[in-house]
């Protein structure tokens, strides 16, 4: 059956089992929160190695900004789910 986003969280009968179902989410959902999640990952491993490389190698100030970003991004992260 296909439903028009509006329905979504719904509850309907379906018209060939007659019992109650619930209309979910959308693909396009899944694939937005793909993208998020998999561009965050990229930036943290990333961020990551530089974090890693600054404190091996004692370079405070790149420590120091890879770790703020670290930070940064997982605040936008949550904006941007929360917002969503």
């Amino acid at each position: 059956m296909v439903f028009p986003s509006s329905k979504q969280g719904a509850a309907v009968n379906c018209p060939l089992c007659k019992t109650l179902q619930t209309v979910g989410r959308g693909a396009d959902v899944a694939w937005f929160f793909g993208a998020v999640f998999g561009c965050y990952g990229t930036l943290m491993v990333g961020f990551g190695i530089g974090l890693g490389f600054g404190l091996i190698n004692g370079i405070v100030p790149l420590s120091i900004t890879m770790a703020v970003l670290l930070v940064v991004s997982t605040i936008v992260l949550g904006l941007v789910l929360v917002c969503s």
